[in-house]
């Protein structure tokens, strides 16, 4: 006779080991408070892009080695006519207004080495309007290229970035609004890290995506801002958290209007109506420490999960088997299940946690818990072992007779407050056929011991 033994100091030990995963899990998102759930009713409003707007890319413009005035200190004292630029210097804060006729100005730079550019002009008079470009000198056509602008509606602040290799630049404020000769502010600021998702401060450069998936990313400096541009074809229901530092994430609509505002370290699900929304990710103290990632986490709810079970039961196979108690996927001590997490869209559910819950149809206190997290594309993996069994049931074989029990096997989405939800529809396909079950439920037959 081979029993399958489980000893119950191995399984304490086991189920010690299960909890302190499940609380370092949730110690990761301690100071995450569960939020009401809440409905986005779609805004309607002006687009954010101004009518034909286009800056001027003349290639008459002085080149970089010709500038015709130099600030002095903080504050450009001279005025000149449209055509006029100024040679600043980066990391430097300076101010300037139109006069007379002028209508735009041309702030000429140099970067030396790769860098993250970022121009910023605020301190905007409120009765006009100024919109921001930035352009690149290219010394073999011998022209101003455009590589980023920013054309907010309005007196708003405009922000723009770039990564700029060594060369040549020229950032240009132009008044489309009333004329006005109050003074205005701007900076070109350079960093010399950044994430992999630069340059993307303002709507035009907003990272387009196209599945809910999480985002680890860097704020590099105290105004740097991070956007995130989605389309949703219908309503969608999405858990978002925003984990790491003073940042918040505001959701905003096509036209740029505030939806909703999500707390630095909390948790928030919306129901978010179709349409094209942006997230944006920033520092409201302007206080960053940009050697430090947040992590921004978009977790649709799962509707199916796809998976597939193999154990050492069956090996090379996978094989739902009739032993007279039900048709369930056989294991001893251990199996593995792998698959995919897909949402109501047919998307898949990237970085989330599941909950496997190993319940034991015997006695409670034998019941194992595993977590798994799906990858990007929603993939998971993750090997479990079976709970104490009794052998209840008997089945006899070509050579052997199996003594087996009936357990369940829960698999539930886990969100970082640690609140588990079931998930409607499970997938278990084998080499023979496919079997769906519903609310996060699937059943084995677990030899306890053959004979």
């Amino acid at each position: 006779m081979r029993k399958k033994f489980k000893c119950y100091s191995f399984f304490v030990g086991l189920l010690v080991s299960s909890c302190l995963n499940a609380e370092n899990l949730v110690s990761e998102y301690d100071v995450i408070s569960e939020m009401p759930e809440e409905t986005l009713q779609e805004f309607y409003g002006d687009s954010l892009l101004e009518n034909d707007r286009v800056f001027y890319q003349e290639t008459t413009i002085l080149p970089p080695t010709q500038s015709k005035s130099t600030p002095q200190e903080a504050t450009i004292m001279g005025f000149g006519d449209p055509g006029t630029s100024y040679s600043i210097s980066v990391n430097t804060a300076y101010s300037n207004a139109f006069s007379g006729a002028a209508t735009n100005h041309y702030y000429q730079f140099s970067i030396s080495g790769i860098k993250k550019l970022t121009g910023r002009n605020w301190n905007i008079p409120a009765a006009t309007n100024l919109d921001m470009a930035l352009y690149e000198w290219s010394t073999s056509s011998s022209q101003w290229t455009l590589v980023a602008f920013s054309q907010v509606s309005g007196a708003t602040d405009e922000q723009l970035s770039y990564i700029a290799s060594s060369g040549d630049y020229m950032l240009e404020i132009a008044m489309t609004g009333a004329p006005n000769t109050n003074t205005y502010n701007l900076s070109v600021t350079t960093q010399a890290t950044y994430d992999a998702q630069e340059a993307d401060d303002n709507y035009w450069q907003a990272q387009d995506q196209t599945s809910f998936h999480q985002v680890i990313g860097t704020l590099d400096n105290n105004y740097d801002k991070d956007f995130i541009k989605f389309t949703n074809s219908q309503t969608e229901s999405v858990k978002y958290s925003i984990i790491g530092g003073d940042y918040t994430a505001e959701l905003r609509n096509s036209s740029g209007a505030l939806a909703y505002t999500l707390s630095a370290n909390s948790l928030v699900s919306l129901s978010v109506p179709a349409g094209t929304w942006y997230w944006v990710i920033s520092s409201p103290s302007h206080s960053v420490n940009p050697s430090a990632n947040y992590t921004f986490n978009q977790q649709t709810q799962i509707e199916r999960l796809e998976l597939r079970f193999q154990s050492d039961e069956q090996t090379g196979y996978s094989q739902r088997v009739n032993w007279g108690a039900g048709k369930y996927s056989p294991l001893h001590e251990s199996a593995t299940i792998a698959g995919q997490a897909i949402d109501g869209s047919g998307n898949p559910v990237g970085n989330t946690t599941l909950k496997i819950l190993f319940k034991s149809s015997i006695n409670d206190s034998f019941d194992y818990t595993f977590y798994t997290t799906t990858d990007v594309n929603g993939d998971f993996s993750k090997t479990i072992s079976s709970p104490t069994g009794a052998g209840s049931n008997t089945f006899g074989g070509a050579g052997l007779t199996y003594a087996f029990d009936v357990h369940s096997i829960f698999i539930y989405m886990y969100d970082p407050t640690g609140v588990s939800t079931t998930i409607s529809s499970i997938v278990q396909t084998d080499d023979i056929d496919t079997l769906t079950t519903t609310n996060s439920a699937i059943k084995v037959n677990d030899v306890a011991y053959y004979y």
